[in-house]
């Protein structure tokens, strides 16, 4: 049996198992004679073959930083760096004197996953037969690939590697995000927001969402957009958009006619921030469905407040006594005060639009708020009995509690998970 015969066949034995990764590595440094590692495009890390200990101060400490950075990529390669990540069979790479030379082979999964693989010739010198070795371990590295990231989406350009990454990789040090970035020509401008569309139920055909990237690439031509778990989402950079001119944006058609729904994050200046911001709209897209279930599109800032309650473990045990005392008023006296305090507190003490939310004269929100301040006993001046009357509203809203929205028709919330 030929050594590439054999090679595939022990391959072979480790397929179906995503945790053989390293182990295909090892069988295949074991031919090869020569360290192994494999990276996705942006340079990280995915696995290496064991023995790797660094005789080339260019390689050295790659295992302990996970990524390869950009200087690595410049020093090894003599060409251009699209020479590492841009062919899909084994390429010699011969560098100058004292640089170590390189086999790379780019290899590509049924789902569109992309990586590299790439050979350090360290240990022993290269022969003819490596390149043959190498395509051999880089076909069954891309079934275990196919495995570890199913829904890996189209992904156009390599930087889309990189935020799909870090849309999934909540603790990462800014050091490691520049030094990717570079090897992808990726330099969003900040500050930058993150904007994310998907269906309520998570169920919007992949066709819908690669025409809803198309579109938004076409209006905002300073963004970036991927398909990441059945979601669009989207860096918009230097144009910063509030819960305000959003709406007026261009895409709120593209929501109603398809039935998705939008969020978006505050601002941030950092890449290594994406995570973070990301999981800010997903928040937003839950809670949102969750309290204004008939809206298309939601602002972080103005759910924030739900995320903090939770936190603090206080829902449905939060409630200021004076409301309780309004709402067994209105029980006995066939009157509506509680859901007046409500409208004036949650639009932080606007008389005006208090008034219009629950459809009341002006003078008529004033006299009422005069018998409020009566049967409570409490001035709605003193700004921690606003804290207290607002975050235990808030609380309501999010435990379920029956109460009368802006529209006077009564709407039940329910309870996160549903």
């Amino acid at each position: 049996m030929s050594r590439q015969s054999q090679l595939s066949y022990e391959l072979i034995q480790l397929l179906g198992d995503p945790q053989n990764m390293e182990a295909i590595l090892n069988t295949a440094r074991d031919y090869l004679h020569n360290p192994i590692h494999l990276t996705d495009l942006t340079g990280k890390l995915l696995a290496c073959s064991r023995g790797n200990s660094p005789v080339d101060p260019i390689w050295d400490g790659i295992e302990e930083k996970g990524y390869i950075d950009h200087e690595t990529y410049q020093s090894t390669c003599r060409m251009n760096v699209q020479k590492i990540r841009g062919s899909l069979s084994p390429t010699l790479i011969t560098n100058a004197p004292g640089s170590v030379n390189l086999i790379v082979c780019g290899l590509r999964t049924p789902s569109n996953f992309r990586a590299n693989l790439i050979v350090l010739e360290k240990n022993q010198p290269f022969c003819e037969e490596d390149k043959n070795l190498l395509a051999i371990t880089a076909t069954s590295l891309s079934t275990i690939l196919d495995e570890c990231y199913p829904d890996s989406g189209p992904k156009i350009h390599a930087s889309d590697y990189l935020i799909c990454d870090l849309l999934d990789t909540p603790d990462i040090d800014s050091s490691s995000v520049a030094e990717r970035s570079k090897i992808v020509s990726f330099y969003p401008r900040p500050p930058m927001q993150i904007l994310t569309i998907c269906h309520p139920g998570n169920i919007a055909a992949p066709s819908i969402l690669n025409m809803v990237r198309s579109h938004l690439e076409n209006l905002f031509h300073k963004c970036k957009t991927v398909v990441h778990h059945n979601r669009t989402v989207t860096i918009l950079t230097e144009n910063i958009f509030s819960s305000v001119t959003f709406p007026s944006c261009g895409i709120m058609p593209l929501l109603k006619k398809y039935g998705l729904t939008a969020a978006i994050s505050i601002p941030f200046e950092d890449l290594a921030y994406i995570y973070p911001a990301y999981m800010q709209t997903v928040l937003a897209l839950e809670y949102g469905s969750i309290i204004q279930p008939h809206q298309l599109f939601y602002h972080y800032e103005d759910y924030a407040v739900y995320r903090f309650i939770e936190e603090l473990n206080i829902q449905g045990s939060f409630c200021h006594p004076c409301i309780r005392r309004l709402q067994e008023y209105d029980t006995k006296h066939k009157t509506d005060y509680t859901r007046t305090l409500y409208a004036y507190i949650t639009h932080f003490c606007s008389m005006r639009d208090a008034a219009t939310a629950i459809h009341v004269h002006y003078n008529t929100l004033k006299y009422r708020l005069g018998r409020i301040i009566q049967i409570i006993d409490l001035s709605l001046e003193d700004s921690g009995t606003f804290l207290m009357l607002y975050l235990s509203f808030k609380s309501m809203e999010l435990t379920g509690t029956v109460f009368k929205g802006d529209d006077q028709h009564e709407k039940h919330i329910p309870v996160p998970g549903q």
